[in-house]
C-alpha cells in the first residue's frame, strides 16, 4: 500500500518474516561501520528470539521496545543504533531517515546479497526452521493485564522482557503474551524448534490465561 514495509520471498519460494531479513541487513551494515552510536538494533518484543540469538552471535546488541513504529524510533533516538525493525516488515535506517521505509529495506537487502555473493535462500538458511503460533483470545484490557501478571508469576526465574506485555525465553523456545493496543483481545505469539514442544508451551500458557479469565 504505502510501501513502508518489506517482506521477502527467497529464490526457493520461502516467505520470510521481516525480522529475519532486517537482521541480515543489520549485520551487513555493522560489518561496514554504517551506523551511529551503539552497535545494536532496536526491535519490538514480537521479534523472534532466534533472530536475537543470530544478532548477538555477530556481536550486535538487541534492545526491545513496545510494539509500534513510534516506540522503535524513540529507542533509536535515545542512544543510536544500526537500525530498528519489526517482524511485520517495518524497517528504519536512521542514516537515511527516521521512518519506516520498505524501499530502503529492499535496497539494503539487495546490497547485502551482492556483498556476500549469496542467494537469498543461502542467507536465510542460517536461521532454524521453527514451529510458530500466533493467536488471540477475546478479553477486556483489565483481564488481559491480569493474565500478563499471572504469566510473570508462573515463569519466575526465566529470562523476562516486560516492556509490552510479557516475553519469556525458555529452553524450548519463547513466547509473547500482550494486550492488544487496538482491540479487546490478548495476543499470544510463540516459537519453538519442535511442534511437540511448541504445543506443550501453548497448552501451559493457555491454562494460566484461562485461569484468570
Amino acid at each position: 500500500s504505502d510501501g513502508d514495509r518489506a517482506i521477502f520471498v527467497s529464490d526457493d519460494g520461502e516467505v520470510h518474516w521481516g525480522d529475519r531479513s532486517a537482521s541480515i541487513i543489520a549485520i551487513h551494515l555493522a560489518e561496514r561501520g554504517r551506523y551511529r552510536g551503539s552497535k545494536r538494533v532496536v526491535t519490538a518484543v514480537s521479534t523472534s528470539e532466534y533472530v536475537a540469538e543470530y544478532l548477538r552471535k555477530a556481536g550486535i546488541g538487541v534492545s526491545y521496545t513496545a510494539v509500534g513504529i513510534k516506540r522503535l524510533v524513540e529507542g533509536l533516538r535515545a542512544s543510536g543504533g544500526i537500525c530498528a525493525f519489526e517482524e511485520n516488515g517495518g524497517f528504519v535506517y536512521p542514516l537515511h531517515h527516521s521512518v519506516r521505509d520498505g524501499g530502503a529495506k529492499l535496497a539494503l537487502f539487495l546490497e547485502a546479497m551482492a556483498y556476500s555473493g549469496k542467494k537469498a535462500s543461502e542467507l536465510f538458511s542460517e536461521f532454524p526452521r521453527v514451529y510458530i503460533v500466533k493467536t488471540k483470545i477475546p478479553m477486556d484490557r483489565s483481564k488481559a493485564l491480569k493474565a500478563v501478571e499471572a504469566i510473570k508469576q508462573a515463569y519466575k526465574g526465566f529470562e523476562v522482557v516486560d516492556v509490552d506485555g510479557v516475553r519469556i525465553a525458555t529452553r524450548g523456545g519463547w513466547f509473547l503474551v500482550r494486550p492488544s493496543g487496538t482491540e479487546p483481545v490478548l495476543r499470544i505469539m510463540l516459537e519453538s524448534l519442535s511442534e511437540d514442544e511448541g504445543r506443550r508451551m501453548l497448552s501451559e500458557v493457555l491454562s494460566i490465561v484461562r485461569g484468570v479469565a
